[in-house]
């Protein structure tokens, strides 16, 4: 051990070749010391927990402690999962180029079509997120019996309502399935360590220590004050010292303050538009900067400019894509979720080289890739909370992780977290809340605290019927059993736990996800004697607990008396069941729940399986099958008022619960109000009250979209920026695909009728592949040929009158002149398209 605590990677009896690998690719010839601790306790094999700060290197301790499992037991496989697929693919660099040194097979899964890298059926390392790790699991018997260690990473999110359920029913899966898994859980600092160390039956490893200085301070009337430092040495507090500037621009002195250092600024604001618009004033400031030839090289600003340029090429012509590339002119780039992948990397790389001086972002980046700072500047500590009606702090957790990607290392002599206050009094709150505090402890998201019912319970409801469908858990007791080892049973008493089970059980039979098979006697010999040697309480109450109550669930659509009742004043159609295609929420209802027998035993059911290997929520499998039902019973002449069109598909995806839909603004709701009646017998399911104008416009501009509007005008027209629209294209083709999916296993009857199933799966078909690429019906068969998108579809109809792929194929040497001397074109493209065509015909 060196003298300040560093630890040669020779000290740990590693394999030669894993250690020659730390050298050569991971560039580490000494650890820091709570690297080494976290080593040295990873390496027996037991679970570990470690909560140390951001760039302490936690990743390299797991990285050495899988390997070496790996390594020494032949056939055992590793799973690295971590929250986004930005940084999957990261950190899938790091690992790729370790397993190459060590002659082992890496695999990357995020989900994505053409993201996937590698084999899924023969890898020794897999990096991937938790949801498609979940999926894995869902569709793949066995998938963990060969899974010697996996690794947690930002393990935290747990906490998160979005990623929290998944996370943390993926570790009790794996230790249910593979109890002899390691598993390895990087956290940064949480209020109790302890109790999940506990939970997870993990070694715990703690440490403040960071190979970069981190000083926590307050910036307030251009006084900069440091109330905390974390570093490897004891330090004294450095003094207060004034920042030179307008004392009315405070953020702007800081950026100032920073380039005059040669450092960087990541800045954290709370909403895009807040980001764009400091974005755009300290750009217009640095510009001032230049022109004043303080501090800016003429070599730095045509860096700038060359970035400037990537992005103009990179947009659709939109605002915000102008505003990005105006921004980066001047220095200073924007990030948040409206970017396109695209203008992201750009911008993430250009920060990354240094090249831009500050980066101001909303708090997304702080849970995404690794872009360390010098500085890094939160100016919104307080974020709008739609629940309370109003704004309130940002939990102390969240402002921690954005102030510790200050300081990089091998770089900066130090990093600075500063959050900038108004008045005295909110700077004592900073300090108090933020920079002294402590954190808050993590909690389970598989469960609302609060909730009355099982629909209020979404995540549980999708993970219970995943067990039942694909975890081999069969009965209520091994429901109860499983459940029992979670982290939420760790936060809700016993009783509240039983309770949830057994309604979540009655939604999920009621609508038709599972069935009750009858009770096992054998099982109650086994409950019997397991209660005894546990000494558990008593369950088989034969009474109703005082805790059994009213719940809502959705009802099938043949079970009540009309659910599309809201349509009675409308007349029977004049015009076909099916329009709008090139070839022709639920009711609810109040229910007692039941209390679930022990010894109860369940199946799922052909709709049940189909919804938990589709990934999908059980509340968006109801509504889709609902919907499907629905549409059936108009093209049977059942339902004699309602028409199917391609608004009725989209629609009806955009009103599940896996959808995310566009918000309406105030003056948009006299607008959508009346294009909800316009479209009332093209309807799927009953509207719902609470969401159905946020439906009507998410489908709208779905359509323009399908019309093959341009990016520039939906953003003119709705406001909507090219993240959005991708996001939800996305989720609406996966939606559209998991409808054909049910429609295909179904055992409806009228679902499976030979004159509905047909036409009904044909148009939704139809309607996927238009939204997938945005296109009319005419260029369908074109947009499926690689490299042709939308834009050159309608190139080869416009200009060559081609309808086909075989009329692609057939092209001439002529056709392919005209096409590169299109914009998008070039001779040697339209050749290679005609080649894929001619590939395609064969």
């Amino acid at each position: 051990m060196a003298s300040d605590g560093k630890v040669d990677p020779g000290s740990f009896g590693l394999q030669a070749g894993l250690e020659n690998a730390i050298r050569n690719v991971l560039n580490i010839t000494e650890f820091y010391p709570p690297q080494a601790e976290g080593i040295e306790n990873g390496l027996t094999g037991g679970n570990l927990m470690l909560s140390i700060p951001t760039a302490s290197g936690k990743s390299a301790v797991a990285y050495v402690c899988m390997l070496q499992k790996i390594l020494n037991n032949e056939g055992s496989k590793g799973i690295y999962v971590v929250p986004l697929k930005a940084l999957a693919k990261e950190k899938f660099v790091e690992i790729s180029a370790l397993c190459e040194e060590l002659d082992l097979k890496s695999s990357l899964a995020v989900g994505d079509r053409g993201s996937e890298v590698g084999s899924l059926q023969d890898w020794d390392i897999l990096v991937c997120t938790s949801e498609r790790l979940d999926s894995l699991i869902r569709s793949k018997q066995d998938f963990l019996d060969t899974v010697g260690c996996l690794v947690i990473d930002e393990f935290h999110l747990i906490d998160d309502h979005g990623r929290g359920p998944t996370l943390e029913i993926i570790i009790s899966r794996t230790r249910h399935e593979n109890p002899n898994c390691q598993i390895i859980a990087l956290s940064a600092t949480v209020g109790n360590a302890n109790k999940v160390a506990e939970w997870l039956d993990a070694k715990l490893v703690t440490s403040e220590w960071r190979p970069v200085e981190l000083r926590s301070g307050t910036f307030s009337d251009l006084i900069l004050k440091i109330h905390r430092v974390d570093s490897k040495n004891l330090v004294k507090l450095p003094n207060p010292r004034a920042v030179a500037g307008n004392p009315n621009h405070g953020l702007r002195a800081l950026i100032s303050d920073t380039l005059s250092e040669n450092g960087q600024a990541l800045v954290f604001v709370n909403s895009r538009a807040s980001a764009q618009k400091e974005a755009r004033e300290l750009s217009k400031h640095l510009i001032r900067e230049t022109k004043k030839k303080e501090g800016i090289s003429t070599e730095k600003i045509s860096l700038w400019q060359g970035v400037s340029t990537k992005l103009v090429a990179a947009d659709e012509n939109t605002s915000m894509g102008k505003a990005l590339s105006d921004c980066v002119a001047g220095g200073v780039g924007f990030h948040h979720a409206g970017l396109s992948p695209r203008q992201r990397d750009i911008v993430e790389e250009a920060f990354k080289e240094g090249v831009l001086v500050a980066l101001v972002a909303t708090p997304t980046l702080a849970q995404g890739v690794n872009l360390p700072s010098r500085r890094v500047i939160v100016r919104d500590h307080r974020r709008w909370n739609s629940t309370a009606g109003g704004s309130l702090p940002i939990r102390a957790m969240e402002i921690r992780q954005m102030m510790g990607r200050a300081g990089r290392p091998g770089y900066d002599p130090h990093g600075e977290g500063i959050v900038i206050a108004k008045n005295p009094k909110e700077e004592q709150f900073i300090v108090d809340r933020y920079i002294l505090g402590t954190v808050e402890p993590v909690t389970s998201r598989l469960a609302t605290i609060q909730s009355a019912g099982a629909r209020d319970d979404p995540a549980l409801l999708t993970h219970m019927l995943a067990l039942i469908a694909t975890g081999g858990i069969d009965n209520r007791y091994s429901l109860s059993k499983f459940l029992s080892k979670t982290f939420l049973a760790s936060t809700i008493p016993k009783e509240g736990l039983e309770e949830r089970i057994d309604r979540s059980i009655g939604w999920l039979v009621e609508n038709e996800m599972i069935s009750r098979t009858g009770e096992d006697e054998n099982l109650a010999e086994r409950i019997s004697e397991s209660v005894e040697d546990e000494n558990v309480v008593d369950l088989w109450d034969d009474d109703v607990p005082n805790w059994a109550m009213a719940a809502k669930g959705i009802v099938d659509l043949e079970k009540v008396s009309d659910p599309m009742e809201y349509r009675k004043g409308l007349s029977n159609r004049k015009g076909p069941a099916i329009f709008g295609f090139s070839r022709a929420s639920s009711i609810e209802k109040s229910q007692l729940e039941s209390v679930e027998a022990l010894t109860m035993t369940y199946s799922a059911t052909m709709l049940g399986r189909s919804v938990a290997r589709l990934y999908l929520s059980p509340l968006s499998g109801r509504a889709l099958y609902d919907g499907l039902i629905r549409a059936s019973q108009i093209l049977l002449g059942i339902d004699a008022v309602g028409q199917i069109s391609p608004f009725s598909l989209v629609h009806l995806v955009t009103s599940t619960a896996d959808f995310q839909k566009f918000w309406v603004k105030g003056s948009e709701i006299d607008q959508m109000e009346a294009s909800s009646i316009a479209h009332e017998r093209e309807k799927l399911l009953p509207p719902d009250p609470l969401d159905e104008l946020e439906c009507v416009k998410s489908t709208l501009i779905l359509m323009e979209w399908m019309e093959e509007a341009k990016m520039a005008d939906l953003e003119r027209r709705w406001g909507v920026q090219p993240g959005d629209l991708r996001s939800r294209v996305e989720a609406a083709e996966w939606l559209l695909r998991a409808s054909i999916r049910i429609l295909s296993d179904s055992e409806h009857e009228s679902l499976s009728d030979l004159t509905v199933a047909p036409p009904l799966l044909e148009i939704l078909k139809e309607t996927r592949t238009r939204l997938q690429h945005g296109c009319k019906p005419d260029i369908i068969p074109l947009v499926g040929i690689r490299g042709v998108g939308r834009s050159r579809a309608r190139d080869l109809v416009n200009r060559l009158s081609v309808e086909s792929v075989r009329d692609v194929a057939s092209m001439t040497n002529n056709d392919l002149e005209k096409l590169g001397g299109l914009q998008g074109w070039s001779t040697k493209l339209a050749s290679n398209i005609r080649k894929e065509a001619s590939r395609i015909v064969k």
